[in-house]
């Protein structure tokens, strides 16, 4: 039986190595999306790692270390979510036969749906965990001691089909544990805008470290070549249909009318604007939780927590057909026909980073948030 230990610096460094510098896994194929979990219950992780027995003979060994090491979980995760998000971040040996290896492995080929099905119950709740983060849009770089530069044509939207681990920290990449400075490189850069901050969950915390979905598709930008180094610059962009299927969040709101639960002045508002009634947000808390907050109630809130999240503004305006909008009667019909043509990943984005914004203001009672 393997079960992962801590190893110290050194070991957690291998880790990072080898999760960062996975990208020459990616043989960024057009493939059908990744679904087949969403209508499986949520249970607890070690429900979720029985069907993996079989392909990973020390998965509920791990999975009850990870467990133990998270019982006291941050980001307002159950123990079984933070405990997944370990899980997949642990390297027991031979590391061959670790979780993050063989899913991704089978996320990147193409008859992966029958071999996915084993995995279901793990990744309806690694998602769940995942889809409860908020998001984080940063720069992060991956990097490989190859030349991939032909693979990476600028102008071309490709797929990582794995979960990408990637660095915050571009001198990271250039230590010599990873890609060094000199040699045949690629180095890329990504304009990440659905990033996930894992630290806090992770068997190797680091402070530079964040996860990337699977399934995130990118645009290749641009490409330069520097002698033996070839610099790829990424911007991730969003698929007109999910390539991820989406998963019901569970327990992202405490679904109780304690009062105490917002802070005893009830103030939402992030932007240090004078409190105020906004008559959309409260009619939708009443339409959605008619038992969470009395109507005599209602959170004063600033508009940047309109249940209409900016993203859903940004992706009506880019629908439009402006050439038709002459008068206010075409743009209402504009706006009334654009609206089919919104993408669904954006709106379920759009859902989730509401509700992560709700409840990292409840925890922070109202205060400013940056």
């Amino acid at each position: 039986m393997a079960i992962a230990t801590g190893g110290g610096e050194e070991e957690a460094t291998i880790q990072r190595i080898l999760r960062i510098t996975d990208v020459e896994q990616e043989s960024l194929e057009i493939l059908a999306p990744i679904g087949g979990y969403s209508s499986v219950p949520l249970v607890s992780l070690e429900e979720a790692v029985k069907p993996l027995v079989p392909i990973l003979p020390d998965v509920q060994s791990n999975a009850y270390a990870a467990k133990l090491k998270c019982s006291k979980p941050a980001d307002n995760l159950t123990q079984d979510e933070s405990a997944s998000i370990m899980l997949y971040t642990m390297t027991w040996e031979p590391p061959t036969e670790c979780l993050y290896m063989i899913l991704n492995d089978i996320l990147r080929t193409k008859d992966r749906q029958q071999k996915l099905a084993p995995w279901y119950l793990y990744l309806r709740l690694f998602l769940n965990a995942l889809f409860r983060l908020p998001l984080l849009p940063t720069i992060a770089y991956r990097g490989v001691r190859l030349d991939l530069s032909n693979r990476y044509i600028k102008g071309e939207t490709i797929v990582w089909w794995g979960f990408s681990s990637c660095t915050t920290s571009m001198g990271v990449l250039q230590s010599d544990l990873f890609l060094g400075k000199s040699g045949t490189r690629t180095m890329f850069t990504l304009q990440c805008k659905s990033a996930r901050d894992i630290r806090k969950h992770s068997f190797f915390p680091t402070d530079d470290e964040v996860l990337l979905m699977a399934a995130t598709q990118f645009k290749i930008v641009s490409s330069l070549d520097q002698g033996d180094l070839h610099m790829i610059q990424l911007e991730e962009t969003t698929p007109k249909f999910s390539l991820l299927q989406p998963v019901p969040i569970v327990g992202s709101l405490p679904m109780n009318s304690n009062p105490s639960v917002f802070g005893s002045d009830w103030v939402f508002q992030q932007d240090g604007a004078k409190p105020h009634s906004h008559y959309l947000t409260q009619q939708w808390c009443r339409d959605n939780f008619p038992s969470f907050i009395g109507k005599d109630r209602w959170p004063p809130n600033s508009p940047d927590l309109s249940p209409l999240d900016y993203s859903i503004w940004d992706e009506l305006v880019n629908t439009i057909n402006w050439n038709k909008v002459q008068s206010k009667t075409t743009l209402i019909q504009q706006l009334k026909s654009s609206f089919k043509n919104i993408r669904e990943s954006v709106v379920f984005e759009s859902c989730a980073s509401f509700t992560n914004r709700l409840y990292h203001l409840c925890q922070n009672d109202g205060n400013y948030l940056r």
